[in-house]
Formats: C-alpha cells, sequence, structure tokens
C-alpha cells in the first residue's frame, strides 16, 4: 500500500491546470467514495492512460486503456437510491489527456449486427 501512496505523491507534485494533463503529469481522481490518480504517456501519438483508484478500507484497482485521438473513456459510480452517479470524463486531443465532471454516462449505441 505504501508503494501507491508514494507514487500517488509523486504524481500529484504536478497537479492539473483546468483538467488538462500532460504526459507523465498526475492529476487526481474523485467519485465520491473512490479517489485516486491519472497519468498518461504518450505511445506514438496514442495515450496510454493509467487510472488507479481507492477507497479507504479497500485495495486499489488500476484502469488501463491507449485512447487515440479523440478518444473518450467513462468511469462511473453508482450514486445512492435516488442520487445521481459521479461520472468522470476523459478524453485524450492534441496531446493531452483532459478530465472533466460528466452529470451522466452518455447514450451508448448498441447494435445488433448477428
Amino acid at each position: 500500500m505504501f508503494r501507491y501512496l508514494a507514487f500517488a505523491a509523486y504524481l500529484l507534485a504536478w497537479p492539473a491546470q483546468a483538467g488538462d494533463l500532460a504526459a507523465m503529469q498526475g492529476g487526481s481522481v474523485d467519485l465520491g467514495s473512490y479517489q485516486g490518480v491519472v497519468y498518461f504517456m504518450d505511445d506514438g501519438g496514442k495515450a496510454r492512460m493509467v487510472v488507479t483508484l481507492a477507497t479507504v478500507e479497500g485495495k486499489p484497482i488500476r484502469f488501463i486503456a491507449t485512447l487515440g485521438e479523440n478518444d473518450h473513456v467513462y468511469i462511473s459510480s453508482p450514486g445512492r437510491m435516488g442520487e445521481p452517479e459521479q461520472v468522470i470524463d476523459i478524453s485524450h486531443a492534441a496531446g493531452k489527456l483532459t478530465l472533466d465532471e460528466a452529470r451522466r454516462l452518455p447514450a451508448l449505441a448498441i447494435s445488433s449486427n448477428q
């Protein structure tokens, strides 16, 4: 656990401004009972994004995704009954990641081409 905290402290030494992150710059993620850090590495024009989240009591979990130009990934935490979910929209454009709090997940297009 100390390893995760030390790494998070290292990343957060360079906080994001206005939700934008440059490569290897850390930013924080707050999804209510889940908090964590996000950073990315440039991988030939794509962003190899790493998000580590944990609760106070729980073990950390990590999400890794490679985002191309104008790609998005959404991470959400459901709310309690009658409360809205909390959503972070992470997008990649112009060599940066942008973190935005979304009010809800976008509608997903589902096709049945079977």
